[in-house]
């Protein structure tokens, strides 16, 4: 047997009988079956994937050499210290007890890292992760985001509904094709902030901020801009910032003080360096006095 999937046990069942009675197993999924420990597995050497959500894991001891595939969340960890699991690719803990990421800069082929809904106060560990391509942060108590620089090959960051209080250093993410900062503490982004030039980047996310002006930043390749529910006032600089942005098409301004300076979308819109895509713009009456 290589594949084993147990779901919904009425009692927690025993990992160490599993892993001696199917040592050739590659894929085992265990929901909610009442796990408390993540021990005893070290006899499936061949496992790839290993798939616990929604059981009752406070402690994990995991030391599986094949293992890529590791999601573990909806849990009650609280570490992850003794993770051995050294060609991991994909790590979900999401939805566990989590205040710190430590343990994870072991973790030198993952991929994809999943730890939305903690109670993170850090991302201290990632300087580890150095092939780490998608990270999601989401709904944690994150001030800022130590050690992002440290993943050049990152693609997409999420780290929304936290309170950082400032862009984090993505001076070496030349990769990066969305960043989601939305319901945050920012009160800036600027070229200085973000302490790079971010040429793939298509998806800007920085919606329920403190925003209260953009600096002109050239982002060629910039498809989507939410700024919803900000302070940005000044037009001027927000006219400059949608010129160095040729391919943008989709601006949400909704809820700025700016709103009250421009009269339809088309005073935005000419000021596009290329007029080759058509913007849309929330609120929606912009566009509509436009035409």
């Amino acid at each position: 047997i290589h594949y084993l999937l147990i779901e919904q046990l009425l009692t927690p069942c025993s990992l160490s009988l599993i892993g001696t009675t199917y040592p050739s197993l590659t894929h085992l999924i265990l929901r909610q079956c009442k796990l408390v420990q993540l021990v005893g597995l070290e006899s499936c050497k061949l496992l790839t994937v290993l798939d616990v959500e929604g059981n009752w894991l406070e402690q994990i001891h995991i030391q599986l050499n094949h293992l890529e595939y590791l999601n573990m969340s909806r849990n009650r960890i609280t570490s992850l210290l003794s993770m051995n699991t050294p060609n991991l690719k994909y790590l979900d803990v999401s939805k566990n007890r989590l205040t710190r990421l430590n343990g994870i800069e072991t973790l030198k082929n993952l991929n994809i890292l999943h730890a939305t809904s903690n109670q993170l106060l850090t991302t201290i560990g990632l300087q580890g992760c150095t092939n780490l391509l998608h990270i999601d942060v989401s709904d944690n108590h994150l001030v800022e985001m130590e050690q992002i620089d440290q993943c050049p090959l990152l693609i997409t960051i999420k780290a929304s509904s936290n309170a950082v209080i400032q862009i984090p250093n993505l001076l070496n993410a030349i990769l990066l094709n969305e960043l989601d900062l939305s319901s945050n503490s920012l009160t800036s982004f600027d070229e200085l902030s973000i302490g790079s030039w971010l040429p793939f980047l298509t998806h800007l996310r920085l919606s329920n901020n403190n925003l209260q002006e953009l600096s002109s930043i050239k982002l060629p390749s910039l498809v989507e801009l939410d700024l919803g529910f900000n302070q940005i006032s000044d037009v001027t600089t927000l006219k400059r910032f949608v010129k160095d942005c040729p391919l943008l098409s989709r601006l949400n301004l909704e809820q700025n003080p700016v709103l009250y300076d421009i009269t339809d979308s088309s005073s935005l819109i000419k000021e596009k360096s290329s007029c080759a895509n058509p913007i849309s713009i929330l609120p929606q009456s912009l566009n509509e006095k436009s035409s």
